[in-house]
């Protein structure tokens, strides 16, 4: 089989669309000895993060502001660049280097694959209902920029044919009415000489109690047969996952209504305990979950009470609405890394230059689950990770 070389006992990546870096994260956590050699990501609070969570050491640059801020201008990170940095978020010095050290090439539309090194492994994630037709074997960059992820993510593995990719889909998983684009992708990579290996996993089923699934594509040049990882649900509740002590300001202190038994809801019954009275028409944003449920999906963008609540017992001295001594409350930040697959050590790089609620919360929404990335390449990687002298946990 015609792929690049691979090293045993150390694994080269490619992070397209890293946000934080849930791909090297995972990667470490199994034990493997990666080797970043490049990201592709443009949303500046994700590539901050993912420098606070990968990069310990500092660097230095001698270029000027002009041409730190052409660099960035040339790679198409962020829409408006000069009114980010007016805003007083970062220094962009401090920006420029955290992309230099986190090797970030930019947005995926614009790399030229001769400019990457070789790797082993690409990770990439798009939203299938964007996933142009094809002219003359190559999809076409239409002016809407989330084609242009695609025809990206085409060029450079058309190009660089790495031995191992991982789909991850961009937002819940592929349906039906999306199911004929994304075979034209499939096909694309069967054409390349890539066997497809699909599946949609549930975070409940990893040990991350979020009412959220996501569909995986793993694609291998190797001739060699694989399964896709199976999970479980392991009684794992929010509960679990709570902090103890919760400033109050995550406490809501509006009406709400409990349920009856009967209540229909099926995305999240029988876990649904309560609604919110001021969401009573929009019904993903009225509700309220038990302690002893599982959460419901963090979401990529926040505002106007998308935030999962919970139903919590009230202090004595607090106040505000209550039922029977019992309150509602928004989940933390902390919370919200934890119920997708980070540690509370994660979570402290990642907030340490990020202190903005909503950024935590989105970044939380968008960013990829290592519990469900880990079981999946222990699978794959399993000779590789033994190699390297390492046991997988099991």
């Amino acid at each position: 089989m015609d792929y690049k070389g691979f090293e045993r006992g150390k694994i080269t990546v490619f992070e397209s669309f890293s946000g934080v870096g849930g791909t090297r994260l995972a990667l470490n956590n199994i034990g493997c000895n990666v080797e970043i050699v490049g990201i592709s990501e443009t949303n500046f609070d994700s590539i901050i993060m993912y420098d606070s969570l990968h990069n310990d050491s500092d660097s230095s640059s001698d270029l000027s502001d002009e041409e730190m801020l052409e660099w960035i201008e040339s790679r198409n990170i962020g829409k408006d660049v000069f009114s980010f940095y007016d805003d007083g978020k970062y220094g962009l010095k401090e920006f420029y280097e955290a992309n230099i050290r986190c090797k970030n090439y930019g947005d995926i539309a614009l790399i030229n694959p001769n400019d990457l090194e070789d790797f082993d492994l690409m990770t990439y994630r798009f939203k299938p209902k964007f996933i142009p037709e094809m002219i003359n074997g190559e999809f076409v960059h239409y002016s809407h920029e989330l084609t242009g992820q695609v025809s990206g993510c085409s060029r450079i593995i058309a190009s660089k044919k790495p031995k191992h990719l991982l789909f991850e889909s961009d937002d819940g998983t592929v349906g039906a009415k999306y199911e004929k684009d994304f075979e034209r992708w499939l096909n694309f990579l069967e054409g390349l000489g890539y066997k497809n290996y699909r599946k949609d996993f549930r975070y409940k089923e990893f040990d991350t109690p979020q009412n959220k699934k996501r569909t995986f594509v793993y694609s291998t040049l190797s001739d060699d047969e694989f399964e896709m990882p199976t999970g479980a649900d392991t009684n794992l509740r929010l509960k679990d996952f709570l902090e103890k002590t919760v400033s109050r300001k995550f406490f809501l202190r509006k009406e709400f209504e409990m349920l009856s038994e009967d209540f229909e809801d099926y995305h999240c019954k029988p876990f649904v305990v309560a609604k919110m009275i001021e969401h009573n028409e929009y019904l993903n944003l009225s509700r309220v979950i038990s302690r002893n449920g599982i959460c419901t999906a963090i979401q990529s963008s926040f505002g106007g009470g998308k935030v999962p609540k919970v139903l919590v017992r009230k202090s004595t001295q607090m106040k505000g609405f209550s039922i029977d001594g019992m309150t509602v409350r928004e989940i933390t930040p902390l919370e919200a890394w934890r119920l997708s697959g980070y540690s509370d050590e994660d979570f402290k790089k990642l907030s340490k230059k990020i202190k903005q609620k909503t950024i935590l919360y989105t970044n939380a929404g968008r960013s990829s689950n290592p519990k469900i990335l880990e079981a999946i390449f222990k699978t794959f990687l399993k000779e590789e990770i033994e190699d390297e002298g390492k046991e997988i946990n099991k």
